[in-house]
């Protein structure tokens, strides 16, 4: 009798074990699926036979930040490859861009910037809470980048304004189509946007 009552509790502990098993593969395996590695950035790019890099100079004073190609990558998000003349004397990093998921600037949101990877003067970012739209034909209106303030190389404000990021203007339109070929990308500047040249946050008051 006493060795069928331990036999008993060995079968409902084992029981109890299993079912503990089972609850918790689920989310190992969501947990593993959710896992995405990228490539790094001239691996990307290299993959152009057009691609040179030649035509991208480092510029020790230039402290643009200019992006250059897109992609969509197969879990849909967004990438962008930015071109940063100064990398090597004064490295700068994003930190967000405001873009349109169409070609109008007025549907503009500020998305913020995942740098994945950086090789000298180029840099590969990922774009946080986009999500890919799965029409054929799709848009992207990226007016500027958003990166700190830096009192290094840029203009301190004359009056009582604290600043703590730079924009830097893009103003291109993208358009990605998808064929029977695969994926194609194109850009074009816009006109349709207006530069700031003096900037006050707050109340000015006039006689």
């Amino acid at each position: 009798m006493e060795n069928i009552q331990k036999r008993k509790t060995i079968f409902t502990a084992c029981l109890a074990l299993l079912l503990c098993l089972q609850m918790l593969l689920p989310f190992a395996t969501v947990a593993r699926a959710e896992t995405v590695e990228y490539s790094g950035v001239l691996e990307d790019l290299q993959k152009d036979a057009n691609f040179d890099a030649s035509q991208y100079p480092a510029v020790a004073d230039d402290y643009s930040m200019q992006v250059f190609q897109i992609a969509e990558s197969v879990n849909g998000t967004l990438i962008l490859y930015v071109y940063q003349p100064s990398a090597y004397a004064k490295q700068l990093v994003a930190s967000s861009v405001r873009l349109s998921q169409t070609r109008e600037s007025a549907d503009c949101d500020d998305y913020d910037l995942t740098l994945l990877d950086s090789e000298g003067i180029f840099q590969k970012y990922r774009v946080e809470g986009l999500t890919v739209s799965e029409t054929s034909v799709r848009s992207y209106f990226i007016v500027c980048l958003h990166r700190p303030f830096d009192e290094s190389i840029d203009d301190k404000p004359t009056d009582d304004n604290t600043i703590v990021g730079k924009a830097v203007p893009v103003e291109q339109i993208w358009t990605a189509t998808t064929t029977e070929n695969g994926v194609t990308y194109k850009a074009e500047y816009s006109e349709d946007t207006i530069a700031v040249t003096a900037e006050h946050f707050g109340f000015i008051s006039y006689d």
